[in-house]
């Protein structure tokens, strides 16, 4: 904080190294989700902090736009591919069995003729029948997205719900989407309450809410 460096919070899975050390991760996800809550509200209400969090600054453009702006919630299906130094093609840089190994880079002509590989079109397929799951029984869907592939793997399959994710990211969000409607409802009196990040979103959106009249 105090060197103004951006922080990024990753949730650390049982996949890879991790494997090794899966005792000590947490497999209770409304515990994580008060943890997570918590450490926004410090970031929230920090009026000095000179320093961006991801994923709560996405979080909270989300909910103010109504569309997820987070890459594990925005459907990074054929936008996004992983290249190892080997050449090897993976869906993203996450850690990823070896079935879903989608060739080499030394086999194709042009990465689009990936997202045509089999193996890519079962991940495309799978994926819809995870997501239309998700929508039919959650209320943050238009903020999910049917969550991340990676995350559905390590639950047991592609068109699995992963249950923790799903579960902390419906507590966070809920969390957030209260913080940022009480910012709202003071209109010009946020200045001195919120750090600067949230003071620009709910900038813009008094804004837009003030061209709308």
């Amino acid at each position: 904080r105090n060197k103004n460096q951006p922080l990024k919070l990753n949730t650390i899975f049982a996949s890879g190294s991790a494997k090794e050390n899966e005792d000590i991760l947490l497999t209770d996800p409304e515990y994580y989700a008060e943890k997570i809550c918590e450490l926004f509200d410090l970031w929230l209400f920090d009026t000095t902090t000179g320093i961006s969090i991801s994923p709560f600054y996405s979080y909270a453009q989300s909910v103010i736009s109504g569309k997820p702006k987070y890459c594990t919630h925005s459907s990074c299906l054929k936008h996004w591919l992983s290249v190892h130094s080997n050449g090897d093609i993976y869906p993203c840089g996450r850690y990823y069995p070896e079935e879903y190994r989608l060739g080499n880079i030394m086999d194709f002509n042009d990465l689009h003729d990936v997202f045509e590989t089999k193996i890519y079109k079962n991940i495309i397929n799978k994926s819809a029948i995870r997501k239309q799951k998700c929508r039919e029984q959650c209320n943050v869907y238009h903020l999910c997205n049917g969550g991340c592939l990676n995350e559905s793997i390590l639950a047991g399959g592609i068109e699995n719900i992963p249950e923790f994710s799903c579960t902390a990211f419906s507590i966070i969000i809920s969390h957030i989407k209260t913080r940022m409607q009480e910012a709202i409802s003071r209109g010009i009196e946020f200045e001195n309450i919120y750090n600067k990040y949230i003071r620009n979103i709910i900038k813009k959106r008094l804004e837009m809410n003030e061209n709308v009249k």
